[in-house]
């Protein structure tokens, strides 16, 4: 028996009634691909890859301290230290571990062979099935690596059960996560990480007052995925129309304001 998609489960971000991207206002959209909608994965599978990208845009956030000259041989006495953008490394930080962490989950759902190298086998594990972490390496050489694996292996990482992992960090208590609710995850990390380098959705502003609450704020919002209706809302109370809607709204004002 069909199922709805597992994403309308979770909290939804503000401004929506579900977390499903296939929400009608009814109800969210079925889930064919595993436990979530086409539309999830669909996003998913444009946002994951681009992981890489954004961590490397947010190096550019984190400002260097004075005392490093440019040629890297600082001469007399060194300058205080600046304080540093702490949001885009902890966000890094965040990629990379969620990132690795579900790569080594779907290496042994896949049963994929493990990386050549591993670091010793620590008391402490970050899954349920007490694997020894993987050696040190550079953050950018660990995502790669991960996204090679996980970037083609979308679906099956959907479908993975509930494991016991650290979700956003070492630091984290181990709990139960679904292959889905990590595919989400990812998806949203892509999102955070445009938001502070300042690339979010831009919203065009059209003329019209509301008919809800009267206001003169009428929005758009660029397309956020293929097919996207782009609906037209009121930034104050939220009441939303379709494009035909609101293209037939400014008809009839513009054919009374000629009549007048």
């Amino acid at each position: 028996m069909p199922e709805f998609c597992a994403a309308h489960t979770l909290t939804p971000p503000a401004g929506r009634d579900s977390a499903c991207r296939e929400w009608d206002g009814a109800q969210p959209g079925w889930a064919v691909a595993g436990p979530l909608c086409e539309t999830e994965v669909r996003v998913a599978v444009r946002d994951v890859p681009m992981l890489l990208w954004d961590l490397l845009d947010l190096e550019q956030q984190i400002p260097r301290p004075l005392s490093q000259a440019l040629d890297g041989q600082p001469s007399g006495k060194p300058g205080p230290p600046i304080p540093l953008a702490l949001a885009p490394e902890a966000l890094q930080a965040e990629i990379v571990h969620v990132l690795t962490t579900w790569e080594a989950e779907v290496r042994a759902r896949c049963g994929l062979s493990e990386p050549p190298e591993r670091g010793p086998n620590l008391p402490w594990h970050t899954t349920v099935s007490k694997r020894p972490p993987l050696a040190r390496v550079r953050a950018g050489a660990a995502v790669q690596r991960a996204l090679a694996v996980l970037a083609p292996r979308l679906p099956e990482l959907a479908r993975i059960p509930a494991t016991a992992v650290q979700a956003t960090g070492v630091e984290d208590p181990p709990e139960d996560m679904f292959g889905w609710e990590a595919l989400l995850h990812l998806s949203r990390l892509h999102a955070r990480a445009r938001s502070m380098l300042g690339r979010t959705r831009r919203t065009e502003r059209l003329p019209g007052d509301c008919s809800g609450c009267g206001a003169y704020d009428l929005r758009r919002d660029e397309p956020r995925f293929e097919g996207d209706p782009c609906d037209v809302y009121c930034g104050q109370c939220g009441r939303q129309w379709s494009r035909d809607a609101y293209d037939q709204y400014v008809m009839l004002c513009v054919t009374g304001m000629v009549a007048a």
